[in-house]
């Protein structure tokens, strides 16, 4: 498959694992963008899934399974299993972005961002993080122009209490996601496509009539002692 080969030049040889961000090297974006849009649809889902079992999930940049499902997305708008993966993908994605905020990385704040809008432009969380995003930056600077002690120390106590919410926000949705997957494995288990569900046979009644109670002989009664003789 002559993309993942690409893919695998492009990274070194080995992607990073996790979350980890890792910038393609110089040179090689150019490789890697071309190459992406010369792989069909069938090479998107491998990437994908291969980016999904190494918990690639939206970062390196370009080289993460949120990124495969959109140009696949793109490709067939109705493609059920790309449209069902960002979806389970957005609520992390949210939780991502906000503790990229809560580190002080805007820059990958805002291309998380950039991912979410992309996923869904109607999402609830999005103008809340971008109000966060831009606030946060802008006392990051005031902070760094600062020519007064005093102002440095409001600009950074502003920018910290956002970094706080921030991380307290991906905190409380982390504990909600998790809440709610067990909640969904105690559901009744689904029997896989294609294997009919096993049904429990009804007992089967015997056709013929059924013979009349026989009546219980009695025990017989013991004969009487034979009388005694008189001499």
């Amino acid at each position: 498959m002559a993309v993942v080969v690409a893919m695998t030049a492009c990274s070194g040889g080995q992607a990073p694992s996790g979350q980890e961000q890792a910038a393609v090297p110089q040179g090689s974006e150019r490789t890697l963008d071309d190459a992406l849009e010369r792989a069909d649809t069938d090479e998107l889902r491998v990437l994908a899934r291969e980016a999904m079992q190494a918990q690639r999930l939206f970062a390196p940049a370009r080289d993460n399974a949120i990124e495969y499902y959109l140009r696949l997305r793109s490709r067939e708008a109705n493609d059920a299993s790309a449209q069902a993966a960002l979806v389970d993908l957005q609520p992390q994605l949210v939780i991502a972005v906000e503790q990229a905020i809560a580190n002080a990385g805007y820059p990958e704040a805002r291309r998380l961002l950039q991912l979410l809008q992309q996923v869904d432009a109607n999402a609830p969380a999005l103008p809340r993080l971008q109000a966060t995003i831009a606030s946060a930056e802008t006392a990051a600077r005031e902070q760094a122009f600062a020519v007064d002690a005093e102002a440095r120390a409001k600009a950074a106590q502003a920018e910290s209490d956002l970094r706080r919410q921030a991380q307290e926000s991906a905190a409380k949705l982390a504990v909600e996601g998790a809440v709610l997957r067990p909640a969904a494995s105690t559901a009744a288990p689904i029997a896989p496509a294609g294997r009919p569900a096993p049904v429990t046979a009804a007992p089967i009644s015997d056709p013929r009539p059924a013979a009349p109670p026989q009546p219980v002989a009695a025990a017989p009664t013991p004969a009487p002692p034979p009388a005694a003789v008189r001499s």
